[in-house]
């Protein structure tokens, strides 16, 4: 059983659609509720992306991770203030406990998040394959950047695909096109 941690964005919708057409027939999703401000906005896409993929979604709800702007934190939406301390390790974990049968859990995380992210970068997720043996960490886009991860969503679920992902940390109506989320789709997009 493969898990994929799904957080309607377009990083982990490629690397569920990478999941799929890989063979992969036994996959399901999970979305990571950790208080983070568009939390409504992803979680609408993440349902979006495993309706037209046909795969059940799981949401777990954890309390708010404290020390970040996307979690009500001071700062602003792009830069340090959005790091939220021990995210994807505790995400990691979570799925590792609650789906114990899953012989893999993929998250999307890709080389333009390593310069601010620590929890995105090789050695973690070489560390958390350690420490969650014998679960499998597959991370699918890790070594490309947001443009690669565009092309690589191409060929695995076309650029409609990406239609159906959220990619904003604001939260509003409509994408805020300022902040690090925005500026990083933008980039992958070619804009």
């Amino acid at each position: 059983m493969i898990r994929v941690l799904l957080s309607g964005g377009m990083d982990s919708t490629a690397c569920l659609a990478w999941a799929l057409l890989e063979g992969n027939d036994a996959v399901e999703c999970l979305f990571v509720s950790y208080g983070q401000r568009h939390e409504d906005r992803e979680y609408a896409a993440a349902s979006r992306v495993a309706r037209h993929f046909g795969v059940r979604l799981w949401s777990m709800p954890l309390s708010t991770i404290e020390g970040s702007s996307l979690t009500g934190g001071p700062g602003d939406l792009d830069g340090a203030a959005v790091v939220v301390p021990g995210r994807n390790a505790i995400m990691l974990r979570q799925a590792a406990a609650m789906f114990p049968a899953a012989d893999t859990v993929v998250m999307g995380c890709c080389r333009d998040d390593w310069d601010l992210f620590e929890d995105c970068r090789p050695e973690f997720f070489d560390k958390m394959s350690d420490d969650l043996a014998p679960t499998r960490i597959a991370t699918p886009v890790l070594d490309l950047d947001k443009r690669g991860v565009f092309e690589f969503a191409q060929k695995y679920g076309g650029t409609a695909l990406l239609e159906l992902t959220w990619s904003c940390y604001a939260g509003g109506d409509v994408p805020c096109e300022e902040c690090g989320a925005c500026a990083a789709r933008a980039r992958g997009m070619g804009r």
